[in-house]
């Protein structure tokens, strides 16, 4: 990913740390030994874990702006 926006950042540490905890209940790292089952219960971590941050930050930001527009009333607008 080239230039990644602070979202895609925050959900690329979120998904390194889902997988990581993965790897830390499985009790092993070396990916190449893994069972097709353990290798794609991994990439769901990772790429679960990614998309729910990524949905997280949209859903803040929704709140956010949300928040923003109620604060602005008819005697905001240009006539």
């Amino acid at each position: 990913m080239i230039d990644p926006s602070d979202a895609e950042l925050e959900a690329m540490a979120h998904a390194g740390a889902m997988g990581g905890e993965y790897l830390d209940q499985l009790g092993r790292t070396d990916l190449a030994a893994f069972t097709p089952e353990e290798w794609r219960t991994f990439v769901a971590a990772v790429c679960g874990g990614y998309t729910e941050k990524l949905l997280e930050v949209a859903e803040r930001h929704n709140r956010i702006a949300q928040r923003a527009r109620a604060k602005v009333t008819a005697d905001d607008l240009p006539c």
